[in-house]
């Protein structure tokens, strides 16, 4: 990078320089004002910055920068020669062009100024080279660019299908959970409902079985009073036992002809009967005599 600025700055100084003398050279030196006035013309086409950009793409596309080395030659060379012509007189330079056998002047400066003209046709081909190439590559940016945009939008319009796909999923699924939570809501509703019925059941249950006990209970202890009345009767009168299908009816007898209210004696009486078809059921008889 400081090499190239370096050498920049001694192409521009080298131009600068040239042209000033050629622009002094044109009113003084009058044998050769029109080669003069055609350099100068050539030199107001170029600027040192294209000569150093030529330069700098023959650096870096590893080109041989021998044309513009000739040129910087050929500009040093021509500067020296018109501060040559500058400090002599007109009438001296046949002379001395005679004496020293010399190339002549003209001849340098129409040299000097075919290149330039030839570096500056160079230029202008290279300008309008780069120019279609930055067009051409311009149209294909424009082209991809286009190529791109278009997958970009296909792209979004997948996207936004696809997201309104998903939402919609999303959607049903949100309902489905809000369905599935109020079903199992329900369903724990009806559990506890059931179990609390359960229970319920439960208790009955153990209610009717502790009225069957209780029943149970008392059928024996009517049977127990029944056997003694009997017994009573028997030893008291020594009549015999009646037989077992009318021991019941003696028992109901002498229940109802006892002190207990008749409230208690119905009472007995349907205990009695529950308890004979409870035995029934379980494969026992009625009661027997004793």
């Amino acid at each position: 990078m400081v090499v190239t600025m370096i050498t920049g700055a001694l192409i521009g100084k080298l131009f600068d320089g040239l042209y000033d003398a050629v622009k002094a050279s044109i009113g003084t030196v009058a044998k050769y004002e029109g080669v003069l006035t055609d350099l100068q013309t050539t030199l107001d086409g170029l600027r040192p910055w294209i000569i150093q950009g030529i330069k700098d793409q023959n650096v870096e596309l590893d080109l041989p920068n021998d044309d513009i080395e000739c040129l910087q030659q050929k500009m040093k060379q021509c500067k020296k020669l018109l501060k040559r012509l500058s400090k002599r007189r007109k009438w001296n330079w046949n002379i001395l062009c005679i004496c020293c056998r010399r190339a002549s002047y003209a001849h340098q400066l129409t040299e000097l100024n075919t290149s330039l003209k030839a570096l500056l046709e160079a230029v202008k081909l290279q300008e309008a080279m780069d120019t279609k190439t930055n067009m051409h590559l311009g149209m294909e940016n424009l082209v991809l660019s286009k190529k791109n945009f278009l997958l970009i939008m296909k792209n979004f319009l997948l996207n936004r299908k696809n997201n309104r796909k998903n939402f919609r999923l999303n959607r049903k699924n949100f309902l489905l959970n809000r369905k599935n939570f109020l079903l199992n809501r329900e369903n724990n509703r009806l559990n506890r409902e059931n179990n609390r019925l359960i229970r319920e059941n439960n208790r009955l249950i153990r209610k009717m079985c502790e009225k069957q006990d209780e029943s149970a209970r008392m059928e024996s202890e009517t049977l127990k009073i029944a056997r003694e009345i009997r017994r009573a009767q028997q030893e008291a009168k020594g009549v015999e036992e009646p037989s077992g299908s009318n021991a019941q009816t003696v028992v109901h007898e002498q229940i109802g002809g006892s002190c207990m209210p008749e409230a208690a004696s119905r009472f007995y009486k349907r205990r009695c009967r529950r308890g004979c078809l409870n035995k029934q059921r379980r494969g026992r008889g009625c009661l027997n005599a004793s």
